[in-house]
C-alpha cells in the first residue's frame, strides 16, 4: 500500500505537532500530539496551530506514546507499505515514531520502503498535515511526469 505522509512540527528540528498518512482507500491516519513540551514559535502559533483542527472529524488528539501505538496498528493493516513524502523532516518524524525506546528497538511493522519526492504539493489548506498529505497524493497522481513512475519503480522493487 502506498501511503502519503505529511507532518507539522515546531519549526525546523522542532517537536512533532501532527502527522497524517493517506492512501487510496480507507480512513486516513491523522493525529495531533497533545503532550508537546516546546513552546510553539510565533510563526507556528500564527499559522500551524489554528489549522491543526480544521477537519474536526479527523482531528484526534493523543499523547506521543498513544500515537506511536496507533500508528503501529494502522501500519499493520497492510502487508507492505511504501511511504511517499515531499519533505525529509516528515520522514524523520515518522521514523522517530517507529522507535520504541532509546535502546534502538523499533515497532513491528510490515515491510516498509520510503521515497522523498522533490515536488510542491498542492493542498486545499496550508499547514495542516491531513490536507497536505491528501494534496501530495493528488499532486503525485496528477503529475504526468517521471515523478509518478519513479515512485512506482521504488514500490515495484520493494
Amino acid at each position: 500500500m502506498r501511503l502519503y505522509l505529511d507532518c507539522e512540527y515546531n519549526g525546523f528540528g522542532g517537536e512533532l505537532l501532527s502527522i497524517a498518512l493517506v492512501g487510496g482507500y480507507g480512513n486516513p491516519f491523522y493525529r495531533i500530539v497533545d503532550d508537546t513540551t516546546e513552546i510553539p514559535t510565533q510563526w507556528v502559533r500564527d499559522n500551524v496551530m489554528p489549522a491543526l483542527t480544521a477537519f474536526p472529524g479527523h482531528a484526534i488528539r493523543a499523547t506521543g506514546q498513544a500515537i506511536r501505538c496507533e500508528l503501529g496498528a494502522f501500519l499493520r493493516k497492510y502487508h507492505k507499505v511504501h511511504i511517499v513524502a515531499n519533505r525529509p523532516e516528515a520522514v524523520i518524524h515518522f521514523c522517530r515514531l517507529l522507535m520504541l525506546d532509546m535502546s534502538g528497538k523499533w515497532m513491528d511493522t510490515p515491510p516498509l520502503t520510503m521515497s522523498i519526492l522533490h515536488i510542491n504539493a498542492r493542498a486545499p489548506l496550508s499547514h495542516n498535515a491531513l490536507a497536505n498529505a491528501f494534496g501530495l497524493m493528488l499532486t503525485v497522481r496528477n503529475t504526468p511526469s517521471s515523478i509518478e513512475s519513479e515512485a512506482e519503480d521504488v514500490v515495484a522493487d520493494a
